[in-house]
């Protein structure tokens, strides 16, 4: 169009243009007048251009920035409205030309609560359409560039004109790819996305065989590793990773690279990660992103129908197989054909197999040698033989090793020796029968073949087990078989199997795991239930888990044998798989001696494996453990844990033994608000875990979530009957804290584990707390017998783990048991001669006991308010909080927190009245130094925070600032100031539920009193959060985190937790450096009182910048503050 053309010429750059062929989005055009619409129109415009970003070959250009760039491609839209719909015009044009790319209209019908999913069904698919490898943009730029002689292309063409080489895949197409791009990385060797595409090129010499060299799968790694070592998020680098690993035949290291380019670019229908998923087994997984995927951008090249149609052939839907390959309408890929032959061979259709088999040998005419081979690189064993079986039946004469070496098979079973020896040779493989059934009752029979299914399902879900798929076992559902000699067929070293018989109206299920090396029975059980066809879900739901637990858990049956096993290996003949289940032996047996052997093994094995995410987790564990325990600690365990965990999570997202590790190292490094996203997140990956849950649950509980955590551990215990004693210890610290020891005692006698410290302690203290000397005498001298020290270590000991309230209830049973516990041990927390004060929260008197978000806001407004008194030391919000609803005295409070003054009130409304009373207390005695009782109209309530703030300055002899005078220089409306306290008491319980009424408090806020800055800031920070966490995705909430900031700042300009949103989102979104630098001066610069979430932004900014000392104060200020 003539306007595009004028928008793509404006500004003209030479420095934008020697770059690349830029894209601009211009904001899509609404006429009317319903500001909803018009929301839509921005909400749209502003999130393609955020689509688009995430494609690192493309280069966008920035909203602010459109007008300063020369744009090659230019996306417009408009919108129009009919009563109730939508009618969105979208098209994409070449500027340079005026030529129409590609044009949509997508109708819809409209209701204002619904822009955003609206946005989030059309953005995906306009972006996809543009952006991905397939699409429209990528197919014009290598077009452009594709007549140029490659001696003349620039990095930036080099990379393009290989997506050419992509769209055609022939021989001559490929040459010239990696000819390019040698040179490209010749001349930019930093450049991630020539190196990736290179990579790929190199991977192809073996997987089409193209243009083989020596070494290419070699090659293809080191280039990969290279893209990704340059630009860890560039999604075109992960999936060279994965094609490199995945010819390479190291699956673990596929998948994990596959779940990162996945995670980096979730709207690129296009990436590789979802075929090698599919190529891997995962089958029903990735041909529903394959479908997605054509839905998506319906420009999909045919061959992904291939895949589909590779599908239905596996799945012996013959028919179905050779609709979709007709549909694929790609006669040029020789895969069309073989599909086609196999399946019309497997029908008998022998005229329609020969004539594909007439095309296929014209395209590969070497394909009678080569298909076994072709097969192998692509397909496990089990469907490379399926497809060679039909081809024979097509009449195709291929020489087999598969064939020709197959022993006696078990009844109509067909071989797989050939697959078995590979994964016999590859680790402990579990096979999972098809459950046998042998009444009529068609319900029972859906019962059993839903038990193995979901037992395969659910046994996936452990990294460390090497399941069999069930397609390839289902062979056997019918065929009475030996399962030692089904064991070596398969190559499974482990084979369960079950039974289902019926009496009546009762069921009896039988199962069964079997070492098929020895013959040995490791474990059976049997289940008997009342059945009704209504509750077969219900009873999957029951005992599936029970089974996937207790065998596969790491203290269930499978990891106890393959401990054993590995345990007769020297240390340096274990492969790195073998290493990483060697930690699960050293938890059975901790030991100092150990836990250096297998730290040192761990740490070798690294170093051979470095993209294997369960090494890495386990290493994280076992450095977790130099602080948890005290073994061969070396400098920074935690902080070497945390790197190490991390790094489990960026090779591995989905791994609940990488997420474990992690949330372990936020928690004893006390990063509490860090880790309990990451606890939810590792329960969630594998509910089945009850070793996982049972530890989380712990961790949660010591965390303060007591109701949360000790439901996680209970939950654990009833999922395997064999877990070890320390899952009593969440319910036995809960009994303490709430004061049953009686109940703790006995909790404590049934964690029975001999020279387990724990034990002994733990009696003593409830011993203690009731009083009865006798026995905490007795469980004092057994403590001392294992920890000598103990007096002198408790505190530290217990610091470790628990928060400072359980801390002193438990040194204070101690004592009453008679321990000695030294007063040098108690560290920081000392009242020192400088005034200090906790606030602690008010208590809500109200007759709504809903009340509770304003006690605590106006508690927390008085500790913001004496944050800015000079010679004050504040204690933190978190802290002070900590104690809500403790019958504990003041005096042991104050000791704790280590202060020498504290504030406790309470908070009674009625009507538009509030009466707030307050006692200022000294720590030393327990004496008032204080107190007052404020009746007051509820729109005094500003003016009452200040009374209030000024008299703790009066009474404690220091001086308020000039700051505080000032701090709070608008006074909002009064509902729009109850509407934000309850958002920010949402905030704080932090999780997914409750960050969603916080939204719906702050937008509330705004509505109510649409000048406050305040709720916008707090809005943004929120949005940042949701993403930053993994609870909604980035494309959604940036734009909108970005959005609320601004707003703040057009209110406040100086305010510091919406200038370090920004500041966020430009370093860890943007990658602009340079703007973050600007906002974080910003911030420092700014003389209002900062919310804590502004040094913790502070903080990951700084981290990224590695100014690992900046970024420790910005800790210490944020753990002063909060």
């Amino acid at each position: 169009s003539r306007t595009a053309r004028a928008a793509g010429s404006v500004g003209a750059s030479a420095d934008f243009e020697d770059e690349g062929f830029w894209v601009s989005v211009l904001p899509f055009k609404y006429s009317g007048g319903d500001p909803d619409v018009g929301a839509l129109a921005e909400g749209l415009s502003e999130e393609i251009v955020t689509g688009l970003s995430r494609y690192s070959y493309l280069k966008v250009s920035a909203r602010a920035a459109a007008s300063k760039v020369t744009a090659r491609y230019l996306i417009e839209g408009s919108l129009r409205q009919a009563g109730s719909h939508l009618r969105l015009a979208v098209q994409l044009v070449d500027a340079t030309t005026g030529a129409h790319l590609w044009a949509e209209t997508y109708d819809r019908p409209f209701q204002p609560h619904q822009i955003f999913a609206l946005q989030d069904d059309l953005i995906p698919r306009i972006v996809s359409t543009c952006a991905d490898a397939f699409g429209v943009l990528a197919r014009s730029i290598s077009e452009a560039v594709r007549g140029k002689d490659a001696s003349l292309l620039t990095p930036y063409e080099a990379l393009m004109r290989s997506f050419g080489y992509h769209h055609r895949l022939t021989p001559v197409e490929h040459a010239e790819a990696r000819t390019a791009l040698e040179r490209a990385v010749e001349q930019a060797p930093a450049n991630p996305g020539c190196w990736a595409m290179l990579s790929w090129t190199y991977s192809h010499e073996y997987g089409h065989g193209f243009n083989a060299a020596p070494g290419s799968l070699d090659r293809a790694l080191t280039a990969a590793r290279r893209a990704v070592d340059i630009a860890p998020s560039n999604h075109l680098a992960q999936q060279a990773l994965a094609v490199a690993h995945f010819f390479r035949k190291e699956m673990a290291a596929c998948r994990s690279a596959c779940e990162r380019a996945l995670a980096l670019n979730p709207l690129d229908g296009s990436n590789e990660a979802i075929f090698l998923i599919t190529f891997m087994g995962d089958w029903e997984r990735g041909t529903t992103l394959i479908r997605r995927a054509m839905e998506l951008n319906p420009h999909y090249p045919g061959w992904y129908r291939v895949v589909l149609a590779l599908d239905e052939y596996r799945k012996r839907n013959y028919r179905a197989a050779i609709d979709e390959a007709v549909k694929a309408n790609v006669p040029g890929i020789f895969w069309t054909n073989v599909v086609l032959a196999q399946a019309y061979g497997q029908l008998g259709e022998i005229d329609e197999a020969r004539e594909a088999l007439r095309d296929l040998l014209v395209q590969k005419p070497d394909f009678r040698t080569s298909a076994e081979e072709t097969f192998g690189k692509w397909f496990d064993r089990d469907l490379a033989a399926h497809n060679l079986d039909g081809l024979r039946k097509a009449g195709l004469d291929v020489a087999s090793a598969l064939h020709r070496d197959a022993p006696s098979t078990v009844g109509d079973a067909p071989d797989v020796s050939d697959s078995g020896a590979v994964r016999a040779a590859d680790g402990f493989w579990v096979a999972v029968l098809p459950f046998k059934y042998p009444g009529s009752n068609a319900d029972l029979a859906a019962l059993a073949e839903g038990l193995s299914e979901e037992i395969v399902t659910g046994l996936s879900r452990f990294s460390y087990l090497r399941v069999i798929a069930r397609s390839s076992t289902s062979r056997y559902a019918h065929t009475a078989a030996d399962v030692r000699t089904v064991g070596k067929q398969m190559g499974a070293r482990y084979v369960m199997e079950g039974s289902i018989r019926q009496a009546g109206a009762n069921c009896r299920l039988a199962v069964q795991l079997v070492d098929a090396v020895s013959g040995v029975h490791l474990w059976a059980e049997t289940f008997d239930r009342p059945f009704r066809p209504d509750d077969i879900f219900a009873l999957q739901d029951e005992l599936v888990p029970r089974i996937v637990s207790t065998v596969a858990d790491q203290h269930g049956v499978l990891v106890h044998s393959m401990s054993a096993v590995i345990a007769k290996k020297s240390d340096t003949e274990l492969s790195p798989h073998e290493a990483a289940l060697t930690v699960f032996g050293f938890h059975e047996r901790m030991t100092p001696g150990e836990h250096a052997k297998v730290r040192a093994t761990l740490e070798r094995a690294v170093e051979q494996a470095p993209d294997d995410g369960d090494c890495w987790a386990m290493l994280a564990t076992l450095y977790s453990d130099e602080y948890m325990f005290g073994f061969n600690a070396l400098p920074d365990p935690l902080g070497r844990a945390q790197a190490a965990a991390r790094r489990a999570v960026e090779l591995s997202p989905s791994s609940p033994l990488a997420s474990q590790a992690l949330a372990q190292s936020l928690f004893f490094r006390k990063e509490l608000q860090a880790f309990r996203p990451v606890a939810e997140r590792t329960i969630a990956l594998n509910p089945m875990d009850g070793a996982t849950g049972a530890f989380i649950g712990l961790l949660l509980a010591l965390s303060g979530d007591w109701e949360r955590g000790s439901h996680v551990a209970d939950a654990a215990r009833k999922l395997n009957p064999h877990f070890p004693g320390w899952y009593w210890l969440a319910p036995l610290f809960h009994a303490y804290y709430k004061g049953d020891y009686q109940a703790a005692v006995g909790f404590a006698m049934r964690v029975n584990i001999p020279g387990y410290f724990w034990v002994p302690l733990a009696a003593a203290a409830a011993f203690g707390q009731l009083g009865d000397v006798e026995q905490a005498q007795k469980a004092i001298q057994a403590l001392l017998a294992i920890r000598p020290d103990f007096g002198a270590t408790a505190r530290a000991e217990f610091r470790k783990w628990m928060q400072p309230d359980l801390v002193e209830k438990y040194l204070d049973g101690l004592r009453k048991a008679g321990l000695e516990i030294a007063d040098t041990s108690v560290p920081a927390r000392t009242a020192s001669t400088t005034p200090s004060i906790a606030v602690l929260p008010f208590a809500n008197l109200s007759a709504e006991k809903d009340q509770e978000y304003f006690s605590d806001g106006l508690a927390e407004e008085i500790i913001n308010l004496l944050a800015n008194v000079s010679g004050l030391k504040v204690i933190a919000r978190t802290s002070a909080f900590a104690f809500r609803g403790k019958e504990q005295d003041i005096r042991e409070i104050a000791g704790a927190l280590g202060v020498t003054t504290v504030l406790q009130g309470s908070v009674r409304r009625g009507g538009s009245r509030i009466r707030v009373a307050t006692q200022l207390i000294n720590a030393s005695d327990g004496a008032h130094l204080w107190s007052e009782r404020f009746d007051r109209e509820m729109t005094e309530v500003f003016a009452l925070q200040d009374e209030i703030a000024a008299a703790i300055a009066g009474a404690l002899k220091v001086k308020l600032t000039g700051q505080s005078a000032t701090a709070r220089s608008y006074d909002p409306n009064l509902a729009a100031y109850e509407a934000f306290l309850k958002g920010r008491h949402h905030y704080y319980q932090f999780s997914p539920e409750h960050f969603t009424s916080a939204e719906q408090d702050f937008m509330h806020a705004i509505q109510l009193d649409p000048q406050w800055a305040e709720p916008h800031a707090a809005l943004a920070d929120l949005y940042f959060a949701l993403a930053f966490y993994g609870w909604r995705p980035f494309e959604g909430m940036i734009p909108r985190a970005r959005a609320e900031a601004r707003q703040a700042l057009d209110l406040v300009p100086s305010h510091p937790l919406a200038h370090a949103v920004l500041g966020i989102i430009a370093a860890h979104h943007d990658y602009d450096w340079s703007e973050a630098a600007d906002q974080f001066r910003r911030v420092r610069a700014s003389e209002l009182f900062p919310h804590p979430n502004v040094h913790l932004l502070s903080l990951f900014y700084l981290l990224s910048l590695g100014r690992f000392d900046a970024a420790l104060d910005e800790v210490g200020k944020a753990i002063a503050q909060d």
